[in-house]
């Protein structure tokens, strides 16, 4: 859910103007006073590329099921827009390509009015959302549990990887490697639990036929939850491929499979 307050900036900050450098670098304010008078070309482009960059940002909350999210936006537009007329019709805008990176939207603003100009700006998002953090250093291969997860904002604007915002996606599994306290967890830094040790002694579990068997095996490599590994077979010595399935438990594999 969105916050209906914005965190506003001071009103065109001057940042960097360099001579070969397209745009000239103003962050404009992320939104117009309510009942705001337009009276330039370059407020009708700010109110536009504002409502626009809110639209995106909703859609992407939607979409990726953020459980709540606040947001300032960053405008920048060329310098020449000060030389630009108030457009007697209401502009359009248009985006060249889907907005799906929160680096940066990139837009462009249409004046097909009496005195018709066309505009490239874009707006970068500061998006703070609730994700999921270890409270404490995890160490690597440590089985994650709901007492080691918070929920805290954070701007996941330039934050690369699947970032995680329920506790119930990460409860269960365990850490690729040491995952530091209160740091963003990412989906690719998690992996199911190690259920069961090289050398270790496990049952081989085969089923045909809706008939059940079990037999005493070795494990030759360490496997995790779901994973195939190579067990060998107490009684025959005979090297199999099964599913780990539980701690110390896995499934013999069928030619099918």
């Amino acid at each position: 859910m969105k916050s209906n307050s914005l965190r506003r900036k001071a009103a065109f900050p001057f940042l960097f103007l360099f001579a070969e450098m397209v745009f000239a670098g103003f962050s404009l304010p992320a939104h117009s006073a309510p009942g705001a008078h337009i009276e330039s070309a370059r407020q009708q482009i700010n109110a536009l590329l504002i409502k626009q960059a809110g639209a995106t940002l909703d859609a992407l909350a939607a979409q990726k099921q953020w459980p709540e999210h606040d947001y300032q936006l960053n405008v920048f537009m060329p310098a020449s827009v000060a030389s630009l007329t108030l457009c007697s019709t209401p502009p359009v805008i248009n985006a060249p390509h889907p907005q799906t990176s929160l680096r940066q939207f990139n837009y462009e603003v249409v004046c097909k009015g009496t005195t018709p100009w066309q505009v490239k700006a874009s707006v970068k998002p500061d998006v703070y959302v609730p994700v999921l953090m270890p409270a404490r250093t995890l160490e690597r291969g440590e089985a994650i549990s709901a007492d080691d997860l918070i929920l805290k904002k954070f701007n996941i604007s330039n934050q690369r990887g699947e970032l995680l915002f329920n506790a119930d996606d990460a409860v269960g599994l365990s850490a690729r490697r040491t995952l530091g306290a209160y740091k963003p967890i990412t989906l690719a830094q998690l992996q199911q639990p190690l259920l069961i040790k090289r050398d270790e002694a496990v049952t081989i579990v085969s089923q045909s036929g809706g008939i059940s068997a079990s037999t005493a095996g070795v494990a030759l490599k360490n496997g995790y939850k779901g994973e195939v590994i190579k067990v060998q077979n107490a009684n025959s010595q005979q090297v199999i491929s099964a599913a780990v399935t539980d701690s110390g438990v896995v499934k013999a594999l069928t030619a099918a499979e």
